[in-house]
């Protein structure tokens, strides 16, 4: 409405004004000299400069006018700026005077809006000392990163009772400054330093101190101090929303306000940080969330060593263990499907799974020493055992019901693995308990129980002292002894020397190596069992051709011809070598057709001698016979070439079937026989 209001006032004064000149210039002239006058001119005014004259009189009157209203307009205008100004700033000051109302220029015309938790932390007045790097990373800082640094801390001072957790020492300023102390010196980035000293800042608001009150007997009050989680964000989300919330936040960069929300809000999920669109600024969050994590680590794991230090390990681990014995759950007759066992029991034996114990022991610890729960749930180092085992071990063998030597063998660390029926079971213990304890446990287990030997692999950790100190000679002895497998608890474990002899009525398996404590054996492959061939002799081994002998010529009695065979019979034979030579597997894990495809390996890479062995004893078995009935001897059969047809000369024997088992077993052996003449030549 103004532009056009006043865009009409400009076209009607500059109407008027044209309008004004024209009627002087028409009018009498008298008038025209009168005004010349008044101007101090004396020029005669006539019809010829008339205009001209009008004219100059009119701007005469109306530049002053001009000025005068130029000069009020301009005035008017900064009194209307003053105005607006000056409304604005007493606005400011309302919303500073109530800030229950308004924040970050947020106000509400009714009511009152009410700030969140986080821009509400109290503070106070700190001063610090630097020393050292901490002094060297703040001269690295600029104005607005080293403000926000230290209300972050002023706001961590200001609450000393604040929740810290579980396992750690001090207050929450204390755990911070561990955690500075610990940042790696190849990691200057001075957000950093901002990052440390809020990554636990959400802990203000995440749990809510309560004391509860409790009177005995006799009257005395007891106070006990528990922290409940408060229900919505997690500290470490919190904790970015109490950095975003400090006054100098608003006064970093705006790249460095995104990577240091995401660094602190994301700092226990790394995997879900989102991606910065900037490849800088996406190396310079990943590199400061590697440093702030190794050094909360460090400085974590050194707070739970001093909170150990502190409690008596052998006395809560023993109570906790009482505790959870009676719970834990045993693989007894009729458990539950989905129910993992962790312990079976066998008389006054008892095996305990190492991992399974050490998780059921948790819940026990945590309810009788939550600090000692939460120091010893720390992670563990592939291959090294937890420093809560650890202490588990010292305390059963303190208590004299650790198991750790069977007939001469020592395991370290005392570790086992057993077999329960078809399953093995790997890093199980072995103690013997007490009759009070054992009372409290389930019957024996349904399966029977057998150690098959030592745990490999795993070791004590460097800063974990052993459970029992050892000399050099000693420890240097105990780790030569191999693993002894297939060893029950109830027979020796030393095995005789001597070989096993095989029965003649059936073959016999791969004898066991023989191992001993003092001296340990090297484990050789065992013969094969020599069994008794009635119907007809092994094929002895062919020696190597000779190209200057002739071949030799022998009678071809009619036989069947060869059985085909399904694959390349040298290659078939050398890989099921390969497999033979392995440890058998354990087939009750296997389905029926891959059971029969097993067994039908092992039968092909057993020489042919034994399968025929195998078969004749059998059928001797199913059938028995005379001393009449036995067949003649097979002959020799000559030097082979790979251009000679070799054959062997048997007695047939009046049995249509064992004929037929004798006349395969002779093929496979002269095509064996072949085949390996073949590639020695070629």
């Amino acid at each position: 409405m103004f532009p056009s209001l006043f865009r009409a006032w400009l076209r009607l004064l500059i109407v008027w004004w044209a309008a004004a000149t024209l009627w002087w210039m028409l009018s009498d002239e008298r008038i025209a000299q009168s005004a010349s006058q008044l101007m101090g001119s004396t020029q005669t005014v006539d019809a010829t400069n008339a205009l001209p004259t009008v004219f100059k009189l009119l701007m005469s009157w109306t530049l002053p006018v001009a000025a005068f209203c130029i000069a009020a307009l301009c005035f008017g205008i900064w009194a209307a700026w003053l105005l607006i100004k000056t409304r604005q700033w007493l606005a400011r000051q309302r919303i500073k005077a109530t800030p229950s109302s308004a924040w970050r220029r947020i106000s509400t015309n009714m009511g009152s809006l009410e700030l969140p938790r986080w821009a509400t932390v109290p503070s106070v007045d700190l001063e610090i000392q630097p020393k050292g790097h901490l002094a060297a990373r703040l001269k690295g800082m600029n104005v607005a990163q080293t403000r926000l640094f230290m209300q972050i801390l002023e706001r961590l001072a200001a609450a000393p009772d604040a929740f810290v957790g579980d396992g750690h020492v001090g207050t929450l300023l204390d755990h911070t400054w561990h955690v500075i102390s610990q940042l790696p010196a190849d990691c200057q980035d001075p957000l950093l330093l901002i990052a440390a000293a809020g990554h636990d800042a959400g802990k203000l608001l995440s749990h809510t101190r309560t004391v509860i009150k409790t009177t005995d007997a006799q009257g005395h009050v007891t106070e006990t101090v528990k922290y409940v989680a408060n229900r919505g964000y997690k500290h470490d989300d919190l904790g970015g929303l109490i950095v975003s919330a400090c006054p100098a936040f608003e006064q970093l960069a705006e790249n460095e306000q995104r990577i240091l929300l995401l660094l602190l809000r994301f700092a226990h999920k790394r995997s879900k940080t989102p991606i910065l669109p900037e490849r800088a600024d996406q190396i310079r969050l990943s590199n400061l969330q590697t440093a702030l994590k190794s050094a909360d680590g460090m400085a974590t794991a050194a707070e739970k060593a001093v909170v150990l230090e502190k409690i008596d390990k052998d006395d809560l681990l023993k109570r906790a263990f009482i505790q959870a014995l009676p719970g834990l759950p045993f693989q007894i007759a009729g458990t539950k499907k989905g129910v993992k066992a962790i312990g079976w029991r066998k008389d006054s034996r008892v095996y305990f799974s190492e991992w399974g114990l050490r998780e059921a022991l948790t819940p026990a610890i945590a309810s009788l020493d939550p600090d000692a729960a939460a120091a010893w749930n720390q992670g563990r180092s592939a291959g090294k055992l937890a420093q809560q085992t650890v202490d588990l071990i010292n305390m059963l063998k303190a208590e004299g019901w650790l198991i750790d030597t069977i007939n001469g063998i020592q395991a370290v660390p005392p570790l086992w693995n057993i077999r329960s029926g078809n399953l093995d079971i790997n890093g199980v213990l072995l103690v013997e308990l007490p009759g009070e304890l054992l009372a409290k446990l389930p019957s024996n287990a349904p399966y029977q129980i057998t150690i098959v030997g030592a745990i490999s692999g795993a070791s004590f950790d460097q800063e974990h002292p052993p459970y029992e100190a050892k000399s050099k000679d000693s420890t240097e002895s105990t780790n030569k002894v191999p693993i002894v497998t297939g060893i029950s608890d109830r027979l020796p474990l030393t095995l005789p020397d001597e070989k096993m002899d095989a029965e003649p009525s059936a073959p016999t398996p791969q004898a066991e190596p023989t191992v001993t404590a003092e001296t340990p054996a090297a484990i050789e492959p065992q013969a094969q069992p020599q069994v008794p061939m009635t119907p007809v002799e092994d094929a002895p081994a062919p020696p190597q051709p000779d190209a200057a002998a002739p071949p030799a010529k022998t009678a071809v009695p009619p036989t069947p011809p060869p059985v085909p065979k399904p694959a390349p019979a040298k290659q078939k034979r050398a890989k099921a070598a390969g497999r033979a030579d392995k440890p058998k597997r354990n087939d009750h894990r296997l389905s029926a057709s891959q059971r029969k495809a097993a067994d039908m390996e092992r039968l092909m890479a057993t020489p042919i001698a034994a399968r025929m062995a195998n078969a004749m004893q059998a059928l001797n078995a199913s059938s028995p016979r005379t001393d009449n009935d036995a067949p003649k001897v097979a002959e020799q059969p000559p030097n082979i070439s790979h251009k000679t047809e070799p054959t062997v000369k048997t007695a047939e024997p009046e049995n249509p079937r064992l004929a037929m088992l004798m006349q395969r077993a002779a093929a496979d052996t002269v095509n064996q026989t072949t085949e390996d003449a073949d590639e020695d030549l070629f």
